[in-house]
C-alpha cells in the first residue's frame, strides 16, 4: 500500500464510508511487521466506518495531521521528540510489551493510550484516564489449531534470547534443571512460523511482560496453548475464569522455583493442560477474532471522535491523597482496611497503592488481585481505587500517607523522585524499635527527606523517643493516642454469660505469630497458664487466634479444652468475641529485636475490650492510660501470677463483667472515630491546604 491508500483499495469487501465519517489515519512501523499486520487487519474492518488512511512514517502521518481527525499510532517505539501539539492532540498510541510495561511515560505526546485489556498498564486506567484497555484481535485465518496434540507435554517460549538473557538465565535455565526441555522461537518469525510453532507445544512461558508484543499471547492461546504468566501482567477476558468460564493459564510468581513447580504441575496434569487448551482455542475464535473485537474500538475511536471535536480529553481531578502499604487490601488487617477507607470516603480523589509483599507474614497465599477481588466485594464503594504498586505507574499526588517506618523509609526515594510530600503514622513495630541502630537509620533518612511534613505518634513513648533523640523538630510531630480500630459490628447473638447462659468460662489468645513460640506476644505463658488454670478447674476453656497450631507448643495435656481457630476477619471475631470472658495478652516488649515494643493496648486486645471481653494485659513499659482494676488488669510476665489474676475473677463472674462492661466504654471513647479518624482527617486537611493549589 501506498501511505495514504485507503484500506479497500488493497481488496477489502466493505463498503467505504461516506465524506462525513471521521477521518482517521493509521501509522504503521515499517520495522514491525506485526504491529503493521494487526493495523492492517482492523482498518478492513472499519473501512465501512471511518475514512481511513495509512502512513508508513511519522514524518508522513505528520505532514497529513491537518487533513485528519484522529491518528491511530500503531508504531511499538515512543513518539518521536519534537512533534507538535496538533499531532499530540489527535494522536492515540497502541502499545504492547515493552512499551505498556514502561510505565506513565507511555502517555507522552497522546490524547490516549490503547493497551491489551490484560496487560498490567490496563489495571491504571481508573487513575490514569488515558488509558484505554481494548483486547487486540487475532487472525483466526492463520492462529489456529493445526492438529490434535499427542506425546510428552511440550513447552516453548518466543523471544529474543539476547534481549531478555537476564529472565532466561535467572528463571528459565534455573527451572529447568536439566530434566524439562524448552522450544524456543523467534518473536520476529513471520505469523505462519509463529502460528507452526504453536501447533507444536503445549505450554508458553511468558517471563516478563516485556514478551508480551503483538504476536505473542492471545495468538498462542488461539493455537490450543495453556499459558504460564509469570510476568505480571494477566490473561485475556475470554480464557480468565470470569463469568463462569474456563481459565487458561496460570499466573506465577516469577522466580525459578515457582515456574519449575508450574512446569511440573503441567506435566503431572497433561490431559487437563490440553483440555484446557482446546478450550482457549475455542474461546479466542468466539470471542478474540477481529471481527468481533474491532466494533469495540470501533465505537471508541467515535467516543473518541467525539470528545477532540469538543476540544477535550480523557482527564481526571488530580489525586489529592496518595496511600501507600504493604499489605492492604487484606481485610485480615483490620485497623488499616479502617483507616485507609476512611481517606477513600473523605477524599473523592484518594487512591491505594499496594505492594502486598507483607501477605506472606500472615500466610496469605492468595495473588493480590484475589485479594482485591475480596477486598471490593466487601467494600464494593472503593472499587477501582486500590491499585497494585508499580512505581512506573504512581499518580502524581498532591499528598502522601504511608504507616510505619518501614514503609515510609522504603517509598520514601519513590516520593522524592516525583516531589510528593508525605505524612506518616509511628505506630509500635513495623521496623520501630526504641534506640534501635537500624530504626534509627531508617527514622534519620525519612526525617531528613526534603518531601517529609509530618509524623504522627500514636504512643507517648514514641513521641518522647523522637524529641530526646533529637530525631524529628518538634514542629513536624503530632500526637494522637491509639489507632483506628474497624466500628463495631453488632453480632447476629446477644452476649453469652459465665453460669447464665453457659456452662463454660471461656478465655483467649488473639494474636499474630512473629517468632518462634510467640514469645514476643506471650503465647508461652498463655499456654503454661491455661495447662495450670485446666488441672485446677473442669469448665475453664481456651482459644487460640492467630497463625499458632499445637506445633508451636506441646498442647497435649490440654486436648479437648484447647481450639485453635486460626486466622478471623473482623465481623467474625465480634461474633467470636460473644462467648469470651477473658482475653489474655501477657506480651513482652523488646523479644523481636532491641527496642521493638506492641502498642498498648495491641489491636486485638483493642478490639477484644469493645467487644465486652476483659482485657488482662501486660504493660512492660507503663504505656497504659487506663486504670488498672477498672477498665482493665494488669498481668506481671509469668503464669503463676497470670493464674491468680485470672481465678480471682473466675470466682467472681459479676464483677468480671461490671469490669468488662467498663472496658468497653472505655475503650469506646478512646477509640471512637471521632477521636482517632477525625484528627488524622484534620491534620491531612491542614497539610493539603499549605500545598501550592490549595483552594
Amino acid at each position: 500500500m501506498t501511505p495514504q491508500d485507503h484500506p479497500n483499495t488493497a481488496g477489502q469487501s466493505a463498503a467505504a464510508a461516506g465524506p462525513a465519517a471521521p477521518r482517521v489515519g493509521i501509522l504503521l512501523d515499517a520495522a514491525d511487521a506485526h504491529h503493521a499486520s494487526m493495523a492492517r487487519q482492523l482498518a478492513q474492518e472499519l473501512a465501512s466506518s471511518f475514512q481511513l488512511s495509512l502512513y508508513a512514517t511519522p514524518a508522513q502521518a505528520s505532514a497529513a495531521i491537518g487533513q485528519l481527525d484522529l491518528l491511530l499510532d500503531f508504531s511499538p517505539a515512543a513518539p518521536a521528540l519534537g512533534r507538535s501539539d496538533e499531532v499530540a492532540r489527535k494522536t492515540i498510541r497502541y502499545v504492547s510489551g515493552a512499551a505498556a510495561a514502561a510505565g506513565k511515560s507511555a502517555l507522552t505526546g497522546a490524547r490516549a493510550v490503547i493497551v491489551d485489556g490484560h496487560a498490567s498498564a490496563a489495571r491504571h486506567a481508573a487513575t490514569f484516564p488515558q488509558i484505554v484497555a481494548l483486547e487486540r484481535g487475532v487472525d483466526c485465518r492463520v492462529y489456529r489449531v493445526a492438529a490434535d496434540r499427542h506425546g510428552p507435554l511440550r513447552f516453548g517460549w518466543v523471544g529474543d534470547a539476547r534481549q531478555h538473557a537476564v529472565n532466561l538465565n535467572q528463571l528459565l535455565i534455573p527451572a529447568m534443571r536439566g530434566d524439562v526441555t524448552i522450544s524456543v522461537m523467534d518473536a520476529q518469525a513471520s505469523p505462519q512460523q509463529l502460528a507452526d510453532f504453536y501447533n507444536i507445544i503445549d505450554v508458553l512461558l511468558i517471563l516478563s511482560e516485556q514478551e508480551l508484543g503483538a504476536q505473542t499471547m492471545p495468538e498462542a492461546l488461539a493455537c490450543g496453548v495453556f499459558a504460564l504468566d509469570a510476568s505480571g501482567a494477566g490473561l485475556p477476558a475470554c480464557v480468565s475464569g470470569h463469568d463462569g468460564g474456563h481459565v487458561g493459564g496460570l499466573s506465577i510468581d516469577a522466580s525459578a522455583p515457582a515456574l519449575r513447580a508450574a512446569m511440573l504441575w503441567c506435566v503431572d496434569n497433561g490431559s487437563l493442560v490440553r483440555q484446557r487448551g482446546a478450550q482457549n482455542a475455542h474461546a479466542m475464535a468466539l470471542h478474540g477474532s477481529w471481527p468481533v473485537v474491532a466494533p469495540r474500538w470501533g465505537r471508541f475511536l467515535q467516543e473518541e471522535f467525539t470528545l477532540a471535536t469538543a476540544g477535550r480529553t480523557r482527564s481526571a481531578p488530580p489525586c489529592d491523597l496518595l496511600l501507600l502499604d504493604d499489605i492492604y487490601p487484606l481485610l485480615l488487617s483490620a485497623f488499616r482496611i479502617t483507616e485507609y477507607n476512611a481517606y477513600l470516603s473523605h477524599f473523592p480523589t484518594a487512591a491505594v497503592h499496594s505492594t502486598g509483599k507483607s501477605f506472606s507474614i500472615v500466610k496469605e497465599t492468595r495473588s493480590f488481585d484475589a485479594v482485591r477481588t475480596a477486598y471490593e466485594a466487601r467494600y464494593p464503594a472503593y472499587a477501582g481505587r486500590v491499585t497494585r504498586y508499580d512505581p512506573k505507574w504512581l499518580p502524581d499526588a498532591r499528598l502522601a500517607y504511608l504507616l510505619f517506618i518501614n514503609n515510609a523509609y522504603d517509598f520514601c526515594e519513590v516520593l522524592e523522585a516525583s516531589n510528593t510530600p508525605f505524612v506518616f503514622c509511628l505506630y509500635p513495630g513495623g521496623g520501630f524499635a526504641i534506640d534501635g541502630a537500624e530504626s534509627d537509620r531508617k527514622l534519620r533518612r525519612v526525617f531528613a527527606s526534603p518531601c517529609f511534613r509530618k509524623v504522627l505518634c500514636t504512643q507517648k513513648i514514641s513521641y518522647d523517643y523522637l524529641l530526646r533523640k533529637g530525631l524529628c523538630a518538634p514542629e513536624q510531630m503530632e500526637f494522637i493516642y491509639g489507632g483506628v480500630l474497624p466500628t463495631r459490628v453488632p453480632s447476629s447473638t446477644a452476649k453469652r454469660r459465665y453460669k447464665e447462659n453457659k456452662a463454660r468460662f471461656d478465655i483467649c489468645f488473639v494474636a499474630s505469630k512473629y517468632s518462634p513460640r510467640g514469645v514476643d506476644k506471650g503465647y508461652d505463658l498463655f499456654i503454661a497458664a491455661a495447662k495450670m488454670l485446666c488441672a485446677r478447674h473442669d469448665d475453664i476453656f481456651f482459644h487460640v487466634v492467630g497463625n499458632f497450631d499445637a506445633s508451636d507448643i506441646d498442647v497435649a495435656e490440654l486436648a479437648g479444652r484447647l481450639t485453635f481457630h486460626g486466622l478471623l476477619s473482623t465481623d467474625e471475631l465480634s461474633h467470636f468475641f460473644r462467648d469470651m470472658e477473658i482475653m489474655l495478652s501477657p506480651n513482652r516488649a523488646f523479644i523481636l529485636s532491641p527496642g521493638s515494643f506492641d502498642g498498648f493496648p495491641t489491636g486485638a486486645g483493642a478490639e477484644a475490650g469493645i467487644n465486652e471481653v476483659a482485657l488482662f494485659t501486660s504493660d512492660p513499659l507503663h504505656l497504659s492510660p487506663f486504670v488498672d482494676g477498672e477498665d482493665i488488669v494488669i498481668i506481671d510476665t509469668n503464669a503463676d501470677s497470670i493464674v491468680a489474676a485470672v481465678e480471682r475473677y473466675y470466682a467472681a463472674p459479676d464483677q468480671l463483667y461490671r469490669l468488662a462492661a467498663r472496658t468497653a466504654q472505655s475503650y469506646a471513647a478512646a477509640f471512637h472515630p471521632d477521636a482517632q479518624i477525625g484528627p488524622r482527617l484534620r491534620l491531612l486537611e491542614q497539610q493539603l491546604a499549605l500545598l501550592p493549589g490549595a483552594a
